[in-house]
């Protein structure tokens, strides 16, 4: 980190750029907050994940896309990931505003980060959302989340109506067939 270089909140860079008067000292206050121009796939990874799970997912996991909100975030990322800059999360929606518009600051910050290392980012975020669709969507993976649902909910009162009724089975009558198939059934059940 250069000497001049801290880290500070959008609020202020955004006061501090607009007291400069002229483009050259505005782009170098812009150049002086790059904190670096790469980010390791695993964190890309991470940084994509996390704002597809808070955008795309309910409490349950269920599938319940926020598009608009995911777009705002991972801008909103971008610049945190690639800046000294603090964004205030509490304020997201003005937070993007600052960044968006006037001299459009985010376009500007953006150009000094490699144009491969943006798209590999915007690729690790399409690829984490659409795995999220296909894997809500696919029809195997749809049915196996619906069975353990029913299986989570009604798991425990079923297994001891079943066995109840079992047992009941069981000792009304005694035939061979019958007394086998109870025992297949507990054995699939345990």
């Amino acid at each position: 980190m250069a000497e001049n270089t801290k880290v500070i909140t959008l609020n202020d860079f955004i006061e501090k750029y607009d007291g400069r008067k002229s483009a050259d000292t505005k782009n170098l206050l812009l150049k002086s907050i790059i904190k670096r121009t790469y980010i390791p796939y695993a964190e890309k990874v991470s940084i994509c994940g996390s704002i597809v799970k808070v955008c795309y997912t309910n409490n349950d996991g269920d599938l319940n896309s926020n598009s608009s909100a995911a777009y705002m975030l991972y801008r909103l990322k971008l610049v945190e990931n690639y800046t000294y800059l603090i964004i205030d999360y509490n304020d997201a929606p003005g937070q993007y505003d600052l960044l968006a518009s006037g001299d459009r600051i985010f376009d500007v910050l953006m150009s000094f980060i490699p144009e491969p290392e943006l798209d590999e980012m915007r690729t690790v975020m399409e690829s984490i959302t659409s795995d999220l669709h296909q894997n809500q969507y696919e029809i195997h993976n749809y049915i196996n989340r619906q069975v353990e649902r029913f299986a989570n909910l009604f798991g425990n009162i079923t297994n001891e109506t079943i066995m109840t009724i079992l047992d009941v089975l069981e000792k009304e009558d005694s035939r061979n067939k019958i007394s086998d198939f109870v025992n297949k059934i507990r054995g699939i059940i345990k």
